[in-house]
């Protein structure tokens, strides 16, 4: 069995997948649908998006050595199991475009100025294709590594922007009369944990057993708390109103945090820049890597290389035809609401059907 990886390495594709690129708008969005109660929401969204991750990793437990594709075959026959994985195939596609012209727009407004939009994508694209063709096993080795380190920067980034911000800013923690808020909000944050389904590609091993599922459902926890972590110390240095007139309000944020005592430190958003960077390279990888698996499974006489390039090819297209704003919203919400059918839909059905025919 290829493709295996342990729990830990589990922990951090699916920590840094997730992150990667939501963090950059997530405090603005929060900021205008759900406001001081933005933590709520969160929370929220974490448990419920961490209880469709189980189910995933679930069935990989009760189907151990195989993939989604093998076990839909079991599950509902191949040519629906061959449908719901040409959904995932097109999905993970479309997030990786998203991601690639969303990234690309953010690095030409605050770091790349003078650089085009089409070079940035292609070459985020290209190296992030050739670390992919190396396998989501090696990924996973470098997550294990990377993962720490750019957590650990994140959070000492936060923990600054923590003592630097105001606390009244983000008071008072619960309004009773705002809580139907904190519910509609919801979609806001969809794409903020979207990424998880890359469990279709992995095969899990005895060696992983149930500790999978729990380290899977941490994994997304994780992610709700370092969400919390961002959004509020960000309302903490800006204010919940200020955040709204910001399109990247993180980089805003941090340009506001100053650590006058270490002179290395003084631009905090340099030091953001670095770890971000890092965690976008790792989450284009994991995307990659895993739209070529998916495609492997559909053409499995294509070659690893030629299925990269494709998948490549077709993203780079994708991203690189929206130029303008309208555009690059249908792209946003096309990922947002196709999202919901491989991290919620498919799972749920082969759950459900794996328990009737009773499996495990």
């Amino acid at each position: 069995m290829t493709d295996q990886v342990t729990n830990r390495q589990l922990f951090f594709i699916i920590v840094i997948t997730l992150v990667g690129f939501s963090i950059i708008e997530l405090p603005k969005s929060l900021a205008e649908s759900s406001g001081r109660g933005a933590w709520i929401t969160l929370i929220i969204a974490s448990i419920s998006f961490g209880v469709l991750a189980a189910i995933l990793a679930y069935l990989g437990y009760l189907f151990q050595g195989k993939t989604l594709f093998e076990y839909s075959q079991l599950l509902v026959g191949k040519l629906l199991a061959s449908f719901f994985v040409m959904i995932y195939l097109v999905y993970f596609t479309i997030i990786l475009a998203f991601l690639n012209r969303s990234a690309a727009e953010v690095i030409k407004t605050d770091l790349l100025i003078k650089t085009p939009i089409w070079y940035t994508m292609l070459f985020m694209l290209i190296f992030s294709g050739y670390a992919a063709s190396k396998g989501i096993t090696n990924v996973g080795r470098i997550l294990e590594y990377y993962g720490v380190i750019i957590i650990f920067l994140a959070i000492c980034i936060h923990i600054a922007m923590f003592f630097q911000g105001d606390l009244i800013d983000i008071k008072p923690f619960y309004n009773s009369a705002e809580k139907i808020k904190y519910f509609t909000a919801l979609p806001e944050v969809i794409i903020a944990f979207l990424g998880f389904e890359v469990l279709s590609i992995i095969p899990f091993s005895r060696h992983n057993g149930k500790k999978a599922v729990v380290y899977v459902i941490g994994a997304m926890l994780f992610v709700g708390l370092f969400y919390i972590l961002i959004v509020e110390t960000s309302f903490m240095v800006l204010s919940v109103e200020d955040t709204k007139n910001y399109k990247n309000t993180l980089i805003a944020a941090m340009r506001r945090v100053e650590i006058k005592h270490l002179q290395f430190l003084v631009r905090l958003d340099i030091i953001f820049f670095m770890a971000w960077i890092f965690a976008l390279f790792s989450t284009f990888t994991v995307v990659t890597c895993t739209a070529a698996g998916l495609l492997k499974k559909l053409f499995p006489s294509l070659k690893r290389q030629w299925n990269l390039i494709v998948i490549l090819v077709v993203a780079y297209m994708l991203g690189v035809l929206p130029s303008t704003r309208l555009a690059s919203q249908i792209l946003t919400v096309t990922t947002k609401n196709l999202g919901l059918v491989p991290a919620g839909v498919i799972p749920i059905i082969l759950f459900v059907i794996a328990k009737v025919k009773r499996y495990g």
